[in-house]
């Protein structure tokens, strides 16, 4: 809860001063995971490539997004989440403006439940790229550490040279 409200550099500091015993634990380890990665993909940082598979079975990688478009928003989210929901409609209609011009999106949502997840994705029309790490995946989770996400719903916004442009873009 505390680190919203401190800079990574407050974080790592107080992060620190934790004892050898507790700097063992895992949930100490994701702390500065977070911080490692919150750094990395600050706003004009490269951010990490990945590769995940979407709905359909097909490998779906960030950087052949980005060779063919010129931004691409990278959607967390999860079909239990309202606010999440509530934005959904933003982004369909930022997808419906943007995407003839060069913009592209990929959701990836963090559902334990893929038919929740899939009627979801039914329900509110999103034709843009979808990815559940449901059923014993663990890549959605493993993408949102990458860009140093620990909520839904947020958003990174990347450039076609792979490029962090935002972080927590939303509405």
């Amino acid at each position: 809860y505390v680190q919203n409200y401190l800079t990574l550099d407050e974080l790592e500091a107080d992060l620190k001063k934790f004892s050898p015993e507790v700097q063992k634990e895992q949930e100490w380890k994701d702390k500065m995971d977070f911080v490692k990665y919150s750094r990395l993909n600050q706003p004009g940082q490269k951010c990490i490539d990945f590769t995940v598979k979407g709905h359909d079975g097909k490998e779906i990688r960030l950087s052949d997004l980005l060779a063919k478009n010129k931004l691409v928003l990278i959607d967390f989210w999860a079909s239990w989440c309202g606010p999440c929901r509530a934005d959904i409609p933003h982004l369909k209609e930022t997808y419906e403006r943007y995407h003839g011009k060069g913009f592209d999106m990929v959701s990836i949502s963090i559902d334990d439940d893929t038919d929740a997840w899939l009627k979801a994705v039914k329900e509110e029309g999103m034709a843009w790229t979808q990815v559940c790490g449901a059923n014993g995946k663990s890549y959605d989770k493993e993408c949102m550490k990458l860009f140093g996400t620990n909520g839904v719903p947020s958003c990174v916004l990347v450039d076609a040279e792979g490029r962090v442009v935002s972080t927590n873009a939303r509405g």
